[in-house]
């Protein structure tokens, strides 16, 4: 069963790296609104990799919410709400972004991803 959470979790980081390169090509290509979706979903899927190596499943958005709090503290948790909230913005809103904005957002997206990167790849050598 250790190998099945195991192989879960590098999937998920694999995908993480997929969606970061695909939002840095939105972002260079002039596709603003689907640089903030890619910039959330990295976010995301490399925390459900550190779920996996914890084998901690979540239920949506508010447990993979719950999680991030309880693992990385409320300034981890604010501003992934907050990546949250522009996120549906970019994709269910009339919000429409600029290349500034979604530069910002993606640099944001971008710290939270390599702090959540360095403890995957801690938990990892662990496991």
């Amino acid at each position: 069963m250790l190998e099945f959470w195991r192989k879960l979790a590098v999937k998920f980081y694999k995908k993480a790296k997929i969606l970061k390169q695909e939002a840095q090509i939105d972002l260079r290509y002039g596709a603003y609104n689907k640089t903030i979706s890619a910039s959330y979903f990295m976010v995301e899927a490399i925390a459900n990799a550190i779920f996996s190596l914890k084998k901690q499943k979540t239920r949506g958005f508010s447990g993979r919410a719950s999680l991030i709090r309880m693992l990385f503290g409320m300034d981890m948790y604010r501003q992934y709400l907050k990546l949250h909230e522009l996120r549906e913005k970019a994709d269910h809103r009339e919000t429409i972004f600029d290349q500034s904005s979604a530069s910002n957002i993606f640099k944001i997206a971008l710290v939270i991803f390599e702090i959540l990167e360095k403890k995957f790849k801690e938990l990892l050598l662990v496991k």
